[in-house]
């Protein structure tokens, strides 16, 4: 929302550009100081020396807010994977499948994975990127009182 100086509001939103360090800002209402509510087609720009550019200069930070639960979670399931394989190789004979070659030589096939290959594992599939979620997410912050300049056309529906 941008505020007009005669009380004024746009409504619309920011789009982060994070390769720029901006925050592009498309607005579909403006509502009047009166209450009434046009529907446009706006765009911000910041004024700048050099004359006017799309979108306001902004603070992009990455944020992990779920990051320590989906590490957790991620651990808990590695967890019940190596407990289920533990099984699995206790019920062939502990340490997978072995053969006598001769010569006192022997073969084994794979045993089961420690738990702490396991658990890492689990981890590790913390940073895999994307299934349904995403543990890092982008925040901007435009400071409050930006100058900027909107450029307006009136919208379709013209209320």
């Amino acid at each position: 929302m941008a505020v007009t100086a005669d009380g004024g509001s746009f409504i619309g939103v920011g789009t982060i550009n994070a390769t720029l360090a901006r925050v592009d800002m498309t607005f579909r209402r403006y509502v009047a100081s009166d209450g009434k509510v046009y529907a446009v087609d706006a765009i911000a720009y910041a004024q700048e020396a050099a004359g006017l550019t799309q979108g306001l200069r902004a603070e992009i930070r990455p944020v992990a807010p779920t990051l320590a639960l989906d590490a957790a979670q991620n651990s808990a399931n590695a967890l019940n994977t190596f407990v289920q394989n533990a099984a699995s190789a206790a019920a062939k004979g502990a340490q997978g499948n072995s053969v006598a070659i001769g010569d006192n030589l022997t073969i084994s096939g794979p045993s089961a994975a420690s738990l702490a290959q396991t658990l890492l594992g689990g981890l590790g599939s913390t940073f895999r990127l994307p299934e349904n979620t995403q543990t890092i997410s982008r925040i901007a912050n435009v400071n409050g009182g930006t100058p900027m300049t909107v450029i307006v056309g009136l919208g379709g529906e013209g209320r």
